[in-house]
């Protein structure tokens, strides 16, 4: 069984509410019922605030920490973040080593073409482990707006993903990282984004403890068909 670790954000910028701390609050909701799923679960969640430099040291001292600190088997760690442009669900493959804020963060702060890691080079790439081109295939193919993406943008989700991958290297037993960046709520309902957000987390831990072929998605949803999907989808948008 998989062990998530799943970070939200606050408000900034342009942003009051921040749709992914709905969608977390609805993961946590689920998670305490009885039954949820035999596919992951949760073991730990949080908001965050988008302030880059409060965010690096969150990570390292709190979250890595207490994965260190813990005999976990198989710990993924979702960070989630609200991309204004996107129209669907976004996989992110890479962080970027560069931090060019279009606006100041949530504590003032707003670099400009500088690297988040001086040790390499500038602009340089970490790459998740986990497979988000087949997982973004599999929930396309069941109707779901999902897609791989190749740009996290430079801001604080950036930010963020990048310090994650770089920490997870670092750190036995071995610690798979994702990026999810979540489109606006006038673009995609919550009530929708609520169900396309349980089953990115189900195909997410199936990729880890056993591969996508498991059909994480409808061991997650109790034996929900996931052919039923796009219907469901259908139906929540009227």
């Amino acid at each position: 069984m998989a062990e998530l670790f799943i970070t939200a954000f606050g408000g900034f910028q342009g942003v009051s509410r921040n749709p992914t701390e709905d969608l977390l609050e609805d993961v946590v909701g689920r998670c305490k019922d009885s039954k949820t799923n035999d596919l992951w679960k949760l073991v730990g969640h949080t908001v965050l605030p988008v302030a880059a430099k409060e965010v690096e040291t969150w990570l390292k001292d709190t979250l890595y920490g207490k994965i260190l600190s813990n005999n976990y088997s198989h710990p993924v760690v979702v960070h989630l973040g609200v991309d204004k442009e996107a129209t669907e669900y976004r996989l992110e493959t890479y962080a970027a080593n560069e931090a060019s804020f279009r606006c100041p963060d949530q504590a003032g702060w707003q670099p400009s073409q500088e690297s988040i890691d001086d040790s390499h080079p500038f602009a340089s790439k970490l790459l998740t482990d986990l497979p988000v081109s087949v997982i973004a295939g599999l929930l396309k193919a069941q109707g779901l707006p999902v897609e791989q993406s190749f740009d996290a943008g430079r801001f604080v989700c950036n930010w963020t993903y990048y310090h994650s991958l770089r920490l997870a290297l670092e750190t036995r037993p071995r610690v798979h990282v994702v990026f999810v960046h979540v489109p606006p709520l006038a673009v995609m309902p919550l009530e929708e984004q609520k169900e396309v957000m349980w089953h990115v987390l189900a195909e997410v831990a199936g990729a880890v403890v056993g591969g996508p072929e498991k059909g994480g998605v409808e061991d997650a949803l109790g034996g929900v068909d996931a052919r039923r999907l796009p219907s469901l989808l259908r139906a929540l948008r009227r």
